[in-house]
């Protein structure tokens, strides 16, 4: 039946979209915690990679795999995407398809991949029927150029499959254990990745953000996979909604294999070093590679004549100067304080001996223990150190509409229209988004070209919006006791300050969190307050009671700990919100009240000291040690522990007194602010209203306007202009060309269907939108139409399937007063003023956060 059956590009991806669903639809599931690889997260990856440069370095043609491959769609972009390529080169494009191979372990979906390719065109691509964690004689070792990929994660005992031979391959068995049900089969298939790629070979995966941060074994084993063996170019974030229902936040990987062949390779040379450096078999003074002592100990900002007295040493007395340092100060805490010197100490054994046997013991061991984690330390900071470029974060917005925006669609679950709905067309070229443009694989100021650029060791500047560069050194955390290579996108950033650091845990009495019922508090109308993390503003710093939850009463008694009281800190603990802080101040109004299992709650015995710490985690450069502090899966979170090691600095009560007091002129700056505009719009309203009751005649809106498609840009080649794109959300890109001058009234016809904006710049309303065109300028004021159509509520005619729309002619049915020019003009005029007062008052709300930090730098930073 698919005999001559060939697609357009512009058709295919539409076509096996709908041919997926039917096959899911009729049966077929992709693996457990497997996802559908959405089309345009299929092109951004593909299109970040530099095939370009790997094709014209290579005069055989490229082998590139994809083992978790599902439908084919990674394997059909790739090769749709080298085409041109390869055809630059003068090359035939079929050797290159023959180099292409999928694995999928379900075997209809394997099917799918193989009718996907040959309606591509692509029938020399290679879909094997096999599970990639295991050997197959058909896939090389170190044999790939390229691997892109959207592996399974959160799968049951998928190491039962696998042959004894198989297992003993993978390092990660001994971080899980041969018979452990283990289900972090992502981590497996990252280790993979080391078995299958070449030197030099580059990578675009697919993975939960928990393989950065989660502190398990089998995570902690990987990152010290990647870290030993790739070059990390890029971590993109996706974020939640990236593949529809499922909640769970990702990444991309975006990796090169390390390229020089020495033996022993790089991994292996730096742990050797390391070790010959705590055995002291050199002289100090004349350490190869000793500039890289130099480097850690310049980063953990230590004395390195100091350090380097760690070496080769048996006793203390040598390291006193270096004990000194804060963090040999945890360490010996830490040493203090574990279950092992503890029973050691109870021991009748220790008891028994001398007490200058005893210290001596005890001495040994703390330096077998300062050997052990500082040689564990010295070798991932070398080898991140030893990465010449820096990695390239890419950070999706935090708020849904934003996120939507960033990814250029989101997902309709509505029935009779589910599936991918794009931003800015009804097709992925259509697609307005900063990772990629559909039109131009390679326009400079979208993201997937910076982080190419990266892969070649270009500099891109300037950056890509959500886009920064970080060392690797920096996004690893050395000043902890415990070192479990987290990799953190939001790196630690000296704080510039005359004052002592010191740690929440030694600064704040009281750091708790909360509980709630058994069964939760959904069907709980009264009792007390129970706070979350939806309860903290996430911009204002106050507590935002719109969405009312409680626990009984009998509850709230009897729980001992989480009862807030005025001015308690509340710290979100986990989630989206995740480090976000308020302060209760009088918005309870002395009712009960108790934060859940997902707030902190910071409580100090002085009221200056509780706000001025309020102040500085509210800040930029507290928010970034918050995030520096997220660990855990999926989303992640700030255990108690990490939150009472961050340190911060402490100044004197007099000049905590002076940032307090300037801060809090701040925030009653904004409340009157808010206020104000408050007001403003009110009375907006209240004129709008006067006018609409005054008993002028009434008109049709057919007899006043029309509404006017916008065009669609898909068959545009859509650059970076000086010209707004209007979508039915409002700004979703810009064009060198206009369709409508300003000033003009945009109107949402689907998604924000009703949604009215007025532009004063020359615009482009895209086909979601309709602008507004009047039948008779002469006799009609556009800004009082505006204000009109405003006050008609039009989203409530929104209808039809999936996002919705709305009908022009019902629109036109509505009826709106139209009262004389003048009378409009008057309205326009006074509504102008008011306006006019709300753009300015409203800069004080959006300058509050960057006026508090001027503060806090001003009192804190170094003389």
């Amino acid at each position: 039946m698919w005999q001559g059956l060939r697609l357009k590009t512009n058709e295919q991806n539409q076509f096996l979209g709908d041919m997926f669903e039917f096959f899911l639809d009729n049966g077929i599931k992709q693996s457990e915690g497997q996802f559908f690889t959405p089309l345009p997260i299929c092109k951004f990856i593909v299109s970040a990679l530099p095939l370009a440069q790997k094709i014209e370095e290579n005069p055989e043609p490229i082998k590139a795999i994809d083992y978790a491959c599902g439908s084919g769609h990674f394997l059909n972009e790739y090769a749709y995407q080298i085409k041109p390529l390869v055809e630059k080169q003068e090359r035939d494009i079929s050797d290159y398809y023959s180099q292409i191979t999928g694995i999928e372990k379900e075997d209809r979906l394997a099917k799918v991949a193989k009718v996907a390719a040959y309606m591509h065109g692509q029938e020399q691509i290679k879909i094997l029927d096999a599970d990639a964690l295991a050997s197959h004689s058909e896939i090389r070792q170190e044999g790939y150029d390229v691997l892109v990929a959207n592996p399974p994660f959160a799968v049951e005992r998928f190491l039962q499959p696998l042959s004894d031979a198989d297992k003993e391959k993978y390092e990660l068995i001994q971080a899980t254990g041969e018979n452990s049900n283990t289900d972090n089969i992502e981590c497996f298939f990252l280790e993979r990745i080391h078995h299958l790629i070449a030197r030099g070979g580059v990578v675009g995966v697919i993975v939960p953000s928990s393989i950065l941060s989660n502190t398990e074994a089998v995570h902690n084993r990987t990152r010290e996979i990647l870290l030993q063996f790739f070059d990390i170019v890029s971590i993109a974030e996706l974020g939640s909604g990236t593949f529809g229902k499922t909640g769970t936040n990702t990444v991309v990987l975006f990796l090169r294999r390390k390229e020089k062949a020495q033996k022993p390779e790089a991994a292996e040379h730096y742990r050797n070093r390391v070790e010959n450096f705590f055995e002291g078999d050199e002289d100090s003074e004349v350490y190869q590679d000793y500039h890289l002592i130099k480097a850690y100990c310049n980063h953990i900002d230590v004395s390195y004549e100091e350090y380097i007295k760690l070496f080769d040493q048996t006793s203390l007395d040598p390291l006193s100067n270096l004990l000194e340092y804060d963090i040999f100060k945890d360490y010996r805490h830490d040493f203090d304080q574990s279950t092992e010197i503890k029973n050691l100490k109870k021991s009748n054994v220790f008891k028994k001996k001398k007490e200058a046997e005893q210290s001596a013991e005890l001495d040994q061991r703390f330096i077998v223990y300062l050997h052990k984690i500082e040689k564990e330390k010295l070798y991932y900071f070398i080898l991140s150190h030893e990465q010449e470029s820096k990695v390239l974060i890419v950070n999706a917005p935090s708020t849904s509409k934003e996120r939507k925006r960033f990814l250029g669609y989101e997902w309709s679950g509505r029935k009779g229209d589910e599936g991918i709905k794009y931003n800015g067309g009804d097709t992925v070229n259509d697609i307005i988004t900063p990772l990629f443009d559909p039109q131009d694989l390679n326009n400079g100021t979208k993201i997937n070209t910076a982080i190419k650029r990266n892969f070649i060791g270009e500099i891109t500047d300037p950056l890509p919006e959500h886009c920064h560069y970080i060392k690797l050194t920096d996004m690893l955390n050395f000043s902890r006791v415990g070192f479990d290579k987290v990799i953190r996108l939001n790196p630690l950033q000296d704080i510039e300050t005359q004052y002592p650091l010191v740690k929440l845990g030694d600064a704040i009495e009281t750091i708790e969190s909360g509980n709630r019922p058994k069964g939760g508090v959904e069907n709980i109308s009264s009792g007390a307050w129970s706070l979350g993390g939806e309860h903290i503003h996430p911009t204002t710093g106050r507590v935002d009671l719109r969405t009312p939850k409680y626990v009984p009463l009998e509850f709230y008694h009897g729980s001992s700990r989480g009862i807030l009281k005025e001015n308690d800190i509340l710290l979100c603990k986990d989630g989206a919100l995740t480090g976000k802080i308020a302060l209760l101040k009088e918005e309870l109004n002395n009712e009960r009240a108790m934060v859940n299992e997902h707030v902190f709650l910071l409580r100090c015995v002085s009221p200056l000291k509780q706000h001025y710490i309020f102040n500085f985690l509210f800040s930029q450069n507290g928010q970034n040690l918050l995030k520096h502090n997220i660990t855990g899966s999926a989303q992640g979170g700030i255990n108690s522990t990490n939150l009472k090691e961050i340190k911060i600095p402490m100044p004197p009560p007099k000049i905590q007194r002076q940032i307090v007091d300037e801060c809090e002129t701040v925030d009653q700056e904004t409340d009157q602010a808010r206020q104000t505009i408050t007001a403003a719009e009110q009375t907006i309203e209240e004129k709008v209203q006067v006018v609409i009751n005054a008993g002028h005649e009434m008109k049709n809106i057919d007899r006043v306007l029309t509404l006017e498609y916008g065009i669609s840009l898909r068959k545009k080649k859509r650059i970076s202009g000086d010209f707004p794109v209007y979508g039915s959300n409002g700004i979703v890109g810009s064009h060198n060309e206009f369709l409508v001058s300003a000033p003009c009234i945009i109107v949402g016809r689907k998604g924000s269907a009703g949604e009215v904006n007025w532009s004063v710049t020359n615009c482009t309303p895209i086909d979601t939108t309709f602008y507004v065109k009047l039948l008779d300028e002469t006799t009609t004021d556009l800004k009082f139409i505006y204000h009109m159509l405003k006050s008609l509520n039009l989203p409530s005619l929104k209808g039809g399937s999936g996002p919705g729309g709305i009908n022009r002619n019902n629109v036109y049915a509505l009826r709106i007063p139209v009262p004389p020019l003048d009378v409009q003009q008057q309205l326009a005029a006074e509504v102008k003023k008011l306006e006019a007062e709300i753009t300015k008052t409203q800069a004080v709300i959006d300058n509050a956060t960057e006026r508090k930090n001027a503060i806090l730098t001003k009192y804190l930073r170094n003389k």
